[in-house]
């Protein structure tokens, strides 16, 4: 099975060999980040990252603003939160709105998609030498702990357009990269398209047991003498994610992946679209020990790319598009309650960006980078809170603003996980993982220590 997200490893070139290297000297002087290193955890924590690719407009979400000419024609309700309101199109979240927290001053300079999507993954803005690992790569080896099989990061329905921006380990190594959990291709894998699936999880078809076992011993052997032979940490890199998803082929634990042993009642309780199914297989693998899950929101239908994208027909699309986020942001908070894995799980709902405050002439809204709303849930971060404030017109952030680097820098502090950690990147410069001067937002995360 191949992993995606590796493939750009191939062939090997004199960069890649340096980042594998860089990546080999790294968990020396690091030596939590390895994913051996998962089973050493003081502390099981998840994280679930809610990724709505395109950027959703804030306004017609969790900072809506009620009479206002910006505000469009949605209309406001009361959630759980004294004083706060959602758009109308959210009702489930406002019941549980004691289980979120809105950080609604969001603040950064990029308004390109895939600069934007780098840098709410990385905490930098792209430039320079330095290619840093996104926030997935560098969780890989730190949060829970997993059964033999699974993968540390899984990566669900990335849009092609922005996958590198969201899956790529950078420095790390292609051993940190994610499995990629993508709609299936009847023509391709005989899966029902639009079926979320493992590419390439089962042996080829006409190819026994007995055969996969000897094309495995035979790829083992060749792989030790060329790594013998030329001795490269990167060659040793490729083959460890290799062999990570020849395990995943053979272990049990592939059967996270089977949404049909779900009863149909929790399928449609997340919603019969691609995010709904996400959601549920995100739940299935947290249960199973994945520390960090990735579920992209592009659209609803399996060909769509960034539907939050909404220059056009913003008000036509959205109630839709929030439909379907309800409903499983929903089920997602209800299950993990229920299964006991809320204390421990850190979720994250975030965009690239927000989008402008008052509406263009094709009824859409733009890219607007200037002011704008994540959210964040679980036990992991004080909830039932709100971070920061725009104005009437919902044009500035006027209280409270939060970068990109400051949302990371939170989230790694209520993983457990030091956000100024240095990481050796290949030019030999330790690189934090975010700056110095970067404080979390410690109002939400001080309970844990």
């Amino acid at each position: 099975m191949a992993l995606r997200g590796c493939d750009r490893w191939k062939p090997l070139t004199r960069r890649h060999c340096l980042r594998a290297l860089t990546g080999a000297t790294l968990a020396a002087r690091c030596p939590w980040l390895p994913a051996v290193a998962a089973a050493k955890a003081s502390t099981a924590r998840r994280c679930l990252v809610l990724w709505m690719a395109g950027g959703p407009s804030q306004i017609d979400t969790f900072d809506p603003k009620s009479g206002h000419e910006n505000g469009g024609p949605f209309a406001a309700i009361a959630t759980r939160l004294p004083g706060v309101a959602f758009s109308e199109h959210l009702p489930e979240l406002a019941k549980r709105a004691g289980s979120l927290t809105l950080i609604r001053s969001m603040q950064t300079r990029e308004g390109d998609h895939a600069r934007a999507t780098f840098t709410m993954h990385t905490g930098r803005r792209p430039a320079g030498s330095i290619d840093p690992p996104v926030l997935g790569s560098v969780l890989a080896g730190r949060l829970a702990v997993r059964p033999d099989g699974l993968p540390a990061f899984v990566s669900i329905t990335p849009p092609g357009v922005l996958a590198r921006e969201m899956i790529d380990p950078g420095f790390l190594g292609p051993q940190y990269a994610p499995l990629v959990v993508d709609t299936g291709n009847a023509a391709a894998g005989g899966a029902e398209s639009g079926t979320l699936r493992v590419e390439n999880l089962d042996r080829p078809g006409g190819v026994t047991a007995e055969q996969w076992e000897r094309r495995r011993r035979l790829w083992s052997q060749l792989q030790a003498g060329f790594a013998e032979r030329h001795g490269a940490t990167a060659v040793e890199a490729h083959a460890a994610a290799y062999r990570a998803a020849m395990r995943l082929m053979q272990s049990q634990a592939r059967r996270a992946f089977r949404l049909d042993e779900e009863p149909d009642a929790v399928r449609q309780r997340y919603g019969r679209n691609t995010f709904g199914e996400g959601c549920l297989l995100a739940r299935r693998l947290l249960e199973r020990g994945v520390g960090f899950v990735e579920v992209a929101m592009n659209g609803l239908a399996p060909q769509d790319v960034l539907g939050w994208d909404t220059h056009q027909q913003n008000f036509r699309r959205l109630p839709e598009l929030c439909g379907a986020l309800d409903r499983a942001f929903a089920a997602l908070i209800d299950d993990l309650r229920a299964c006991g894995l809320w204390n421990e799980t850190l979720i994250v709902w975030a965009g690239e960006f927000g989008r402008t405050p008052k509406v263009n002439a094709t009824a859409g809204r733009d890219h607007y980078p200037a002011a704008w709303t994540v959210v964040l849930s679980g036990g992991l971060v004080r909830t039932g809170s709100v971070v920061g404030r725009t104005s009437a017109d919902g044009g500035t952030v006027v209280e409270r603003p939060v970068s990109a680097s400051q949302l990371l820098a939170t989230i790694y502090r209520a993983l457990n996980v030091d956000p100024h950690t240095e990481l050796l990147a290949p030019i030999g410069r330790p690189v934090p993982l975010v700056e110095r001067d970067v404080k979390p937002l410690e109002e939400l995360v001080q309970q844990h220590g």
